[in-house]
């Protein structure tokens, strides 16, 4: 993986004991609990609701970290220090990355989730 990758297909494949099938799945579910979990964040930056951003933060990390994708696994963990300190004024600016991490990652997940993408069994 390099920097410029949103997450690393061997890492996430390995993690998941080279099952493409539950890579598969695992890619769909994410794809709605991602957005699920951002409109959570959202909400609770809208009601003032810190504990809110930090759970729906520590569920982004927790599944971004499935796919060894460490720059929005990062943006999470630092949305949810923020949650978990109530440093409000930096929620949005915090969600902003976040957001734009998950949009790359969405992306490259969607892409690797072709068959022809993922690497065979042998290798």
């Amino acid at each position: 993986m390099t920097p410029e990758e949103p997450f690393d297909l061997n890492a996430a494949l390995a993690y998941m004991d080279g099952d493409k099938a539950l890579f598969h799945e695992l890619v769909k579910v994410f794809l709605e609990e991602s957005t699920n979990q951002v409109n959570q964040a959202r909400a609770g930056i809208a009601n003032g609701d810190a504990k809110l951003v930090e759970r729906s933060a520590h569920s982004i990390k927790g599944s971004a970290s499935t796919f060894a994708a460490k720059r929005s696994a990062e943006a999470a963990r630092h949305l949810e220090v923020l949650g978990r300190e109530g440093r409000f004024a930096e929620f949005l600016p915090a969600l902003a990355v976040l957001e734009g991490e998950l949009e790359l990652l969405k992306a490259a997940l969607t892409a690797a989730s072709d068959e022809d993408v993922l690497p065979s069994a042998n290798n």
